[in-house]
């Protein structure tokens, strides 16, 4: 049974409704499964989706949203990384308000880098601005899978529509009504965030003049952070739920996902109103919905041919000097035989209206072509996405040319601090190799060129001088303090071919730019950095002395068991340089179990001994402050499991 929407109805209507960005709508014969996590935290842990041994993946999307401007980030998916950056981003950056300021929905197609091997993987994304902008970062994942598999014989389409309105206030969309086979189900699924438990903080979703349902609260793969994702599978004409999302025909709390057949109207455009309730109260305000999907089996035949999803070209030197460089231009490809083609945005196209434009974009970005027949008998309507790399001139921002000594020739050329995109193929007059460092060099002058993964290239002549011998010279900071004190060491000698640094007439490290070294033990010790130029027998050598004294240093355990069987019975710490230290026990309500102090304590020392059965298993709060002898004051603060 549906809702009916009574004082809503006159609300909705009276406001102008837009298109909402047309990501993705593509049809094929198989399945299609969606999903995700949430942030207000650390965006981390598995989740888990429609997957069977005999499934092909053909394609896979991920999805996020960001306010702010945050600088790229990294995410991973079963330890792939990735980075969201501006290119990823779908449509146009929204001004939302004068505290939000932008809001923008980026999107990858991650189908050539994952490997789904079962029903679940794991992602990590910390997009979190520091505290005090609390509004800039980037939030959440969700991701959309699709497959085929012998057992799936229908066609299905899926659609991925996107904002493209701002989220501090109702949102109103219109699309296009799907063309969908009788006794089929039409699905609908939302991507929203930042919702939180309480009903006050609801979204309600309604198409037409209908209520699709409420949502509000956190999914069961993410207890305790906000938002509500649909996840659902759809296959063979029939929508399926995941998780705590039901196939039915209304949303409700954490069930993102409904069956919509009955709240389409006879209209090719349907409207949707996403609608946060009390988004005028500062307590609750606004709830991000960053995308919907709609999911259907459709009553059109499929188009015969494919297209590429991704397509790149290169940023090329100019030939007159002190030119910028410039795009090489590029053929796109749409899926042949349409009547008509849209391609999505069209500036630095030369036709945005035909199946093969060239493109002379000047970064790397989403492309979107939509694709469709006069006829309505004729192949399914498609809009599908292609990610277009603009590759960088792979030009090293940290060209070393090292002199040449002799006797021998000990030149050397080093390619850092790459543009473009890895691996790169690097080249020297005629030796081309994939290693960045050319080694041996005479003196005299060169033709240098680099090549990276996209093809694109640089390419200049460098001159390589004579130098006169090395000298060894190296700085130590800091060269006294408390253990564990770690040295840097600055690696400041000239002329030298190879270098031995040894700890108290010890090797440690034979690399020339050897960062630093922990000293855990307390002592004095004397180092010494051996620079050589061609072989052993030309040497020059550094001295410095590191003087290291007792620094504090606590081990606290996280579990006792008081149970009298000699193991674990008392709450004892490992402690060195510490001059005095306090502390307290506490149970989970804060109340005071144990306290204490102790100046110059033995290296263990027992904090806590409970009896047997005194106190209930549980979690309970340790607080530690210390001084030692350095005089540096540490808390420490660690949760115990008593059991």
């Amino acid at each position: 049974m549906k809702w009916i929407l009574f004082l809503g109805a006159t609300f909705f209507i009276q406001i102008q409704v837009s298109s909402q960005n047309l990501f993705l709508e593509e049809c094929f014969v198989g399945g299609v499964t969606a999903s995700g996590r949430t942030s207000l935290s650390i965006t981390d842990g598995f989740f888990k989706f429609k997957w069977e041994t005999q499934y092909t993946l053909k394609d896979a999307y991920v999805l996020t949203y960001r306010y702010g401007r945050p600088s790229q980030i990294p995410f991973a998916i079963d330890g792939n990384e990735f980075q969201w950056d501006e290119t990823s981003i779908i449509g146009e950056e929204l001004y939302d308000t004068e505290l939000i300021k932008f809001f923008a929905v980026h999107g990858k197609r991650v189908t050539d880098m994952v490997n789904i091997q079962k029903d679940s993987v794991y992602v990590y994304m910390d997009g979190h601005a520091p505290l005090g902008q609390q509004f800039t970062g980037w939030y959440s994942l969700q991701f959309l899978f699709l497959y085929t598999s012998s057992s799936i014989t229908d066609t299905t389409c899926i659609n991925i529509y996107t904002a493209s309105q701002k989220q501090t206030a109702m949102q109103k969309y219109k699309f296009e009504k799907p063309n969908y086979r009788a006794n089929t189900d039409v699905g609908f699924s939302i991507y929203s965030d930042r919702l939180n438990i309480y009903y006050e903080d609801r979204t309600q979703i309604g198409i037409n003049n209908d209520i699709l349902g409420e949502i509000w609260g956190f999914d069961e793969t993410n207890p305790g952070a906000g938002g509500v994702r649909g996840h659902f599978y759809y296959e063979n004409g029939e929508l399926f739920g995941l998780d705590d999302d039901t196939a039915n025909t209304q949303v409700y709390r954490s069930d993102g996902i409904a069956v919509i057949n009955d709240y389409l109207n006879d209209q090719e455009e349907q409207s949707l109103y996403l609608n946060p309730v009390n988004v005028d109260n500062p307590i609750w305000g606004a709830n991000p919905h960053p995308a919907f999907f709609i999911v259907y089996t459709p009553n059109c035949s499929l188009p015969q041919g494919d297209m590429p999803r991704s397509q790149s070209t290169c940023r090329r030197q100019s030939s007159t000097t002190g030119q910028p460089d410039y795009t090489e231009p590029i053929e796109f490809s749409a899926i042949p035989g349409y009547d008509h083609y849209a391609w999505t945005p069209a500036a630095g196209l030369s036709d945005s209206t035909i199946a093969n434009p060239i493109c002379n974009a000047d970064s790397s970005g989403w492309y979107r072509v939509r694709m469709w027949n006069d006829d309505e008998n004729g192949a399914c309507a498609q809009t599908i996405p292609v990610f277009l790399t603009v590759g960088k001139v792979p030009r090293p921002r940290g060209l070393q040319i090292i002199a040449s000594t002799c006797p021998a020739n000990t030149g050397k050329i080093v390619f850092g601090g790459m543009d473009g995109k890895a691996p790169f193929q690097y080249s020297v007059n005629s030796e081309t190799k994939n290693s960045s460092t050319f080694e041996n060099l005479s003196p005299g002058s060169y033709n240098v060129s680099v090549q990276d993964a996209l093809g694109c290239r640089w390419d200049s002549t460098v001159v390589l001088d004579v130098n006169p011998f090395q000298t060894a010279a190296f700085t130590a900071n800091p060269d006294s303090g408390y253990s564990p004190l770690k040295v840097v060491f600055h690696n400041q000698s000239t002329n030298a071919t190879s270098f031995v640094w040894l700890m108290d007439g010890e090797s440690f490290s034979t690399s020339p730019n050897y960062a630093g070294y922990t000293f855990s033990d307390t002592g004095t010790f004397t180092v010494a950095l051996i620079a050589y130029r061609i072989d052993a027998t030309c040497t020059d050598t550094a001295f410095a002395t590191i003087r290291v004294a007792e620094g504090l240093k606590m081990i606290i355990p996280n579990i006792i068991t008081p149970n009298n069987d000699g193991r674990n019975d008392a709450l004892v710490v490992q402690t060195g340089g510490v001059a005095i230290m306090r502390w307290e026990v506490r149970n989970r309500w804060g109340n005071l179990l144990q306290s204490g102090e102790a100046t110059n304590p033995p290296p263990a020392l027992t904090l806590w001994s409970p009896e047997d059965n005194q106190y209930p298993d549980g979690v309970y709060t340790v607080i530690i402050t210390a001084r030692g002898n350095s005089g540096e004051v540490k808390d420490f603060g660690v949760q115990v499991v008593l059991k």
